[in-house]
């Protein structure tokens, strides 16, 4: 976008609007916001168009609207030379822009939850927005065993009979053996998942 001299016109550079670029590039098509004689130049995006020293705006930034620090596609993205005001932000990919707790791991991976939310399409264990739903104890293989002896043996802990249970549902977890009757010391666990 350029003003009757040819300079970037700097409002409007800041406000071009655009949609989720794929690997936020500024390549989107642009919006016209300021009017002028350009035609031609709204024909291009903003990574093709050679003939417009105008083109490189700069960063995109995403609207984040739950102040997580990642942004969804609740609004346009903006691109800019640098961040605008109001709640932009440099990283993209939040699955419910409405729920602070849902978003990709930034840097470190995210918590597991025995509970869903809900973010307009159902319930979803999708906490870290992968599009996969992990379950923080899934099957085990073998099943964990007590096995009679002096001590008692065992192989290891995990869901009774190896089969983990849904997401949010309760399952029986074997935590070890009873020494005197070498049986299985099962306590009450309820499936976590990301």
């Amino acid at each position: 976008m350029r003003g009757a001299t040819g300079a970037c016109v700097a409002a409007a550079c800041a406000a071009w609007l655009l949609g989720m670029a794929a690997g936020g590039a500024c390549g989107a098509a642009m919006v016209d916001i300021d009017a002028t004689d350009d035609a031609g130049d709204d024909a291009h995006t903003l990574t093709d168009d050679t003939s417009a020293p105008d083109e490189s705006c700069g960063t995109v930034w995403y609207y984040d609207g739950d102040g997580d620090t990642v942004g969804g596609d609740s609004r346009p993205s903006v691109c800019a030379p640098s961040q605008p005001s109001g709640s932009y932000v440099p990283l993209a990919g939040d699955c419910c822009d409405t729920n602070g707790n849902v978003h990709p791991p930034n840097p470190a991976p995210l918590s597991y939850h025995s509970s869903s939310y809900n973010c307009g399409a159902g319930p979803s264990f999708d906490w870290d927005c992968n599009g996969m739903v992990e379950q923080e104890f899934p099957d085990t293989d073998p099943a964990p065993d007590c096995t009679a002896g002096v001590p008692c043996g065992f192989n290891h802990a995990g869901w009774e009979g190896g089969h983990a249970p849904e997401c949010g549902s309760p399952g029986r977890w074997v935590q070890g053996c009873i020494s005197v009757t070498c049986v299985e010391d099962v306590i009450t666990r309820t499936q976590a998942c990301r």
